[in-house]
């Protein structure tokens, strides 16, 4: 595959410097959701990060969260999407304070998770 092949729509840079981990984090709302909180935050602990992405994907449905729903999202987050961030090199857990941090990220990840930021916040703009 030649480099046009790989580039992205933002500038041009290739898209096959960013590993297949990091597109695999940002394919579920949830963890997308996750980066975008804690771009701002950097750190929190795992039942606030719970609490804002079940709150933020109620919203954008235009709905209220429910108990049931937060501790679905709490369960996923803990069992399956924060291990899967931490594996990609996002964001770093301390079980003993099970604190989530954002992990220092390449500058072409960051730019990613900001685009992809800026562009899902346009789109519900638009939608509404």
């Amino acid at each position: 595959m030649s480099g046009k092949d790989e580039r992205d729509l933002f500038d041009g840079r290739r898209l096959g410097q960013i590993d297949d981990a990091v597109f695999t984090v940002m394919s579920d709302r949830h963890r997308r959701v996750a980066l975008y909180f804690l771009l701002e935050y950097e750190r929190m602990t795992l039942a606030e990060l719970a609490d804002v992405v079940t709150g933020w994907t109620a919203a954008r449905r235009n709905g209220m969260a429910t108990r049931e729903e937060r501790a679905r999202v709490s369960s996923a987050l803990y069992h399956h999407h924060v291990p899967e961030m931490v594996d990609a090199g996002l964001v770093d857990y301390d079980a003993a304070t099970e604190t989530v941090a954002l992990a220092p990220l390449p500058d072409d990840v960051l730019e990613l998770v900001e685009q992809t930021r800026e562009y899902e916040n346009h789109e519900r703009r638009d939608a509404s």
